[in-house]
C-alpha cells in the first residue's frame, strides 16, 4: 500500500476512536446525571418514610398514654371503695353493723 493510503487509515483510525471515547465520556456523563437522580428520589423517599416514622411514633407514644390513663380509671372503677360507694349511692345498701337515720317529715 501506499504512504498516503496508510495515512488515510491512520487518521480514520485516529478520528473513529476520539468519536468512541467521546461517546463513552457522553454515555458517562447521562449515566451520572442518572445515578445522581435516583439519588436524589432515595432521598426524598427517605425524608416522607423518616417523617412518617416519626407520625406514626407520636400516635404509639399518644395511644400509650392514653391506654395507661384507661387502665388507671379501670383499676379506680373496680376498686372496692368504688364498688361500696355505688352500692350505697344507687342501690341503698348499708353494713350489717350501720344503723339507717331518717329524718322525720
Amino acid at each position: 500500500m501506499s504512504q498516503k493510503v496508510k495515512t488515510k487509515k491512520n487518521k480514520f483510525k485516529t478520528i473513529f476512536r476520539r468519536i468512541i471515547y467521546l461517546c463513552i465520556i457522553v454515555l458517562l456523563g447521562f449515566l451520572c446525571l442518572y445515578i445522581n437522580d435516583l439519588n436524589n428520589k432515595s432521598d426524598i423517599d427517605n425524608k416522607k418514610y423518616l417523617s412518617e416514622i416519626e407520625s406514626l411514633e407520636n400516635a404509639i407514644k399518644h395511644e400509650n398514654e392514653q391506654n395507661k390513663e384507661l387502665i388507671n380509671r379501670k383499676n379506680t372503677i373496680n376498686s372496692d371503695e368504688n364498688i361500696e360507694n355505688i352500692a350505697r349511692e344507687q342501690f341503698g345498701f348499708i353494713k350489717s353493723d350501720e344503723i339507717i337515720l331518717k329524718p322525720e317529715k
